[in-house]
């Protein structure tokens, strides 16, 4: 198996100012195209250290790949490493100082000298183009081992990956196998519940399980090599038949489940939050197939007393008779540390006061209502009214009803 290790470079992203997505972006990456991400080490802006932890590496691994430090400042110092753990000069490459030309002609723009640096590789180092930068990546050979060197703005690092070193990957190592990853989402579950259950059965064969744990879901993957058998199948059903009343969606997010059945629907949403912090209306509006079907959003950050959920519905029905959009969504948080949490329709309404057992931070006490406003919302429009009791609640009270 092709073991592959990433170094990532930056005094910013070993202490934390930033954090590094392009090293969670190329471990999934690479394993939906069956390679293993065996290693994964930050070193800061310290020439001794980039060029010692390359040569480290690159002894236990068949590539490498360093990010970051390619940039015309002085901080940037991936290629002198590199040259280094050669024991080889610099040279400037007339070829990309030419690219480099270019592309700041085409912004009607001087190429300042420093960038030069840019264009200054390990002697006998693979020039790997970059159309989206300036800084342009390379390749050297160490200890057996191939090193990869990209630029560390994400846009210009994806590319790079996903056009030019991939591919050369894939003619080099061409065993790796695609793995298949089948997600189920969870809700109201614990990791180690989830676990203590699944631990026992057994797994198909060419399978492996794992789970990802951010609030709110709790995600079960099964991973396989790209066989979807009728074992598997089968496997996945049983997971989703065993959890089923904590299951939110499978496959997908519960947003792009939102996003699908809403625009299937042909729904558009207004949302009133009040008491809490605008979670609900904010995910919606950076969806992408949401966003455009959010036309109303308020906020307000006062808590409210309770109201009986009958007379609430009949309030917010009056609300929803006289607007354009076709879900109301509604949020209180009251003064008795519980929620309300009403749908309103012009032919239907669906209210359910709740009280978390346990009091997070108000950031994720606002993603858990949230989230079960959302689940209220996916359950109407698949035409299931129920909502199921999960274990993060205490239910206080339901009212529903339709309209004629």
């Amino acid at each position: 198996m092709t073991k592959i290790a990433m170094i990532s470079t930056g005094e910013e992203v070993l202490y934390g100012d930033i954090v590094d997505t392009n090293a969670s972006w190329l471990s999934h990456h690479l394993c939906q195209l069956g390679f293993t991400m065996a290693y994964r080490s930050t070193v800061g802006d310290n020439l001794e250290s980039i060029c010692e932890e390359i040569k480290r590496i690159s002894k236990l691994v068949d590539v490498v790949i360093v990010n970051g430090g390619l940039g015309p400042t002085t901080d940037d110092l991936s290629a002198q490493a590199a040259a280094k753990a050669l024991g080889v000069q610099l040279e400037l490459n007339e070829a990309w100082v030419e690219q480099m030309h270019l592309k700041f002609q085409q912004m009607q723009r001087d190429m300042p000298k420093s960038n030069l640096k840019q264009a200054m590789l390990p002697l006998g180092a693979e020039l790997i183009d970059n159309p989206v930068g300036t800084a342009c990546g390379f390749c050297i050979e160490l200890n057996h081992a191939r090193v990869y060197f990209t630029p560390g703005v994400p846009r210009e690092f994806k590319h790079m990956v996903e056009t030019q070193i991939v591919p050369k990957l894939q003619r080099l190592y061409s065993s790796a196998e695609a793995k298949q990853v089948e997600r189920i989402y969870t809700f109201g579950l614990t990791e180690s519940g989830i676990s203590d259950v699944l631990d026992h059965w057994n797994l198909p064969e060419g399978c492996e399980l794992g789970y990802r744990s951010a609030l709110p879901f709790i995600e079960i993957k099964l991973f396989h090599r790209n066989n979807k058998t009728e074992q598997i199948r089968a496997f996945k059903d049983a997971i989703i038949d065993k959890f089923q009343a904590n299951v939110v969606s499978v496959d997908q997010s519960l947003l792009d489940a939102l996003s699908e059945q809403l625009t299937k629907k042909k729904q558009t949403l207004n949302v009133s939050e009040v008491g809490i912090m605008g979670t609900l209306a904010y995910q919606f509006s950076q969806h992408e197939g949401i966003a455009n079907l959010l036309i109303n959003s308020r906020c307000s950050y006062h808590l409210v007393a309770p109201v009986e959920l009958s007379v609430l519905a009949q309030q917010l029905q009056k609300e929803v008779s006289v607007q354009l959009e076709d879900i109301g969504l509604y949020i209180y948080a009251n003064n008795d540390k519980s929620y309300t949490l009403a749908l309103i329709t012009h032919q239907y309404q669906k209210l359910i006061r709740v009280k978390p057992y346990r009091q997070y931070n108000i950031k994720n006490q606002s993603i858990l209502i949230a989230t079960l406003v959302q689940i209220m919302l996916l359950n109407y429009l698949l035409g299931n009214g129920d909502i199921d009791e999960y274990l993060n609640f205490e239910y206080l009270g339901v009212f529903e009803t339709e309209i004629d």
